[in-house]
């Protein structure tokens, strides 16, 4: 895995975290209309959750994740492109308050299949099945020691 700083986002973060939600978001959901995402998505998407960053060595954005802790689901887990299959999403998930001591749920679109197998190959299994406005998902719960 590459050298990591995982910390709390300051605002100085928040316009390369909106460019890779916007742009993750456009690579991933390929079957939806596009259009709709907007850069400030996020902010809207994240009001009163917990966020963490994955910093690279260089101080490059490689990541986030943002959950509602209280209710342990995790609701956007993003790394950028040219971060992935470098454990960074593993490292992400393993920062989560109680990891592997209580279960957390996140609901993953079943068309996003590398985020299906990304989980899966985390241990989670799909739990229940369900519709959104944005297609079929599955219900996804983490393993527990």
């Amino acid at each position: 895995m590459t050298q990591l700083v995982i910390r709390p986002p300051q605002e100085s973060d928040w316009p390369a975290m909106r460019r890779l939600f916007l742009q993750s978001r456009i690579a991933a959901f390929h079957w939806t209309d596009i259009r709709r995402f907007q850069l400030q998505d996020l902010d809207a998407q994240t009001s009163g959750e917990n966020i963490l960053l994955a910093e690279d060595a260089q101080g490059q954005l490689a990541g986030f994740i943002s959950v509602q802790s209280e209710s342990r689901f995790i609701h956007h887990l993003y790394v950028a492109a040219t971060h992935q299959r470098l454990g960074i999403g593993a490292a992400l998930l393993q920062q989560l308050p109680q990891w592997q001591q209580e279960a957390w749920q996140l609901k993953c679109l079943q068309l996003n299949q590398p985020a299906v197998n990304f989980y899966m190959a985390q241990g989670f299994s799909a739990i229940e099945s369900g519709d959104c406005d944005d297609g079929a998902y599955w219900l996804m719960q983490s393993p527990t020691n």
